[in-house]
């Protein structure tokens, strides 16, 4: 994968993000920590 590919997906990522509300983006956060926390628990 190109690393320049890589950092303009994440440019239009951040920007997608900033057209919303704060309070999608918070429920983004509890989705991401959420999945974080079933990868945690698959570990164990």
């Amino acid at each position: 994968c190109n690393i320049a590919t890589y950092y303009i997906y994440f440019f239009h990522l951040l920007l997608f993000l900033l057209r919303y509300s704060v309070k999608i983006r918070c429920n983004l956060v509890i989705d991401y920590n959420y999945v974080n926390y079933n990868l945690y628990l698959r570990v164990i």
